[in-house]
This record gives structure tokens, sequence and C-alpha cells, in this order.
């Protein structure tokens, strides 16, 4: 278990943080890739990628904040929302307002959805394996206790 990864003077640098912005970048990386093999503009792609992303970490926020029990700690100290640096997202918030954004984009911009969804898949999955790397690494998605083989023993 390894919260931070490093410090630079002032600047924290934690693992899941590290990870998922890799797992961002390895996404797009792969879309960016998918558009220019299947001749789809890689401008509108790369432009897709930021509204999903944007989007994407709105909805984690506040799916985070409303349904993670802690909506009242936020309403008495509401400047705290906008402290995203300390944590407070969700995945499938993330993924909702991700997936409702770019949908959103592809028509608005006349782009076969089943395309752009096939391009995109893989990156996807290869982006969330790489960012639960890192939930695993910083020790705060470490699953149920088990007796198995091949069980890891996380200690504080």
């Amino acid at each position: 278990m390894q919260p931070i990864l490093f410090e630079l003077g002032p600047f924290t640098i934690h693992t899941v943080s590290l990870f998922h912005t890799g797992g961002i970048l390895i996404g797009i990386w792969w879309l960016y890739r998918q558009a220019i093999k299947n001749r789809v503009d890689p401008q509108k792609i790369m432009d897709l990628a930021v509204i999903v992303v944007l989007w994407a970490i709105i909805g984690a926020r506040l799916f985070s904040i409303l349904f993670d029990g802690s909506l009242q700690w936020y309403l008495q100290n509401p400047l705290k929302i906008l402290m995203l640096w300390n944590g407070g997202f969700t995945f499938y918030g993330g993924f909702l307002f991700g997936l409702g954004a770019g949908i959103w984009y592809v028509r608005k911009h006349d782009l076969d959805l089943w395309q752009i969804s096939d391009m995109a898949a893989p990156g996807l999955a290869l982006g969330i394996a790489f960012g639960r790397l890192g939930c695993f690494f910083s020790g705060d998605s470490f699953g149920k206790p088990t007796d198995l083989p091949w069980a890891f023993i996380l200690t504080a």
C-alpha cells in the first residue's frame, strides 16, 4: 500500500491520481490511434475526449457528494466541492456523465455512434484497468477479506 508516491516540495503526488491520469491518457491515446486508422477526424476525437473527461470528472465528483454519505458535510463546506485534489470521486458517476456527454457530442457532430463506441471500448477498458491498479496500490479499493492462496495482505 503506497497512497503517496512521492513529494516534490509542497506538491504531493498520490499513487491513485497518477494512475487515474495515466488511465485517461491511455484511453485517449488508443482512441486517437483508432481515429487515424478508421479515417475519423482526429481533431473531433480529441475534442470528444476533452468533453468526456471533463463531464466524467464532474459526474464522479457529484455522485460522490450525493451518494457517498458526505452531502451534509459539503453543504456546510461548499468551497470544499472544488478541492478535487482531496479525493471524493465515484466510478459510476464519472462513467454515466462521461457516457452521456460522449453520446451528445457524437450525435451533435454527426459521427457514427457505433463506430466511435467500437473504437473507444478497448481504450476505455485499458484506462479503467490502469486506474484501478492505482486504487489497489493506494489501498483504497481492496475488496473483502479472503483466505484464498493468491490473496494480498494489506497493512497500514
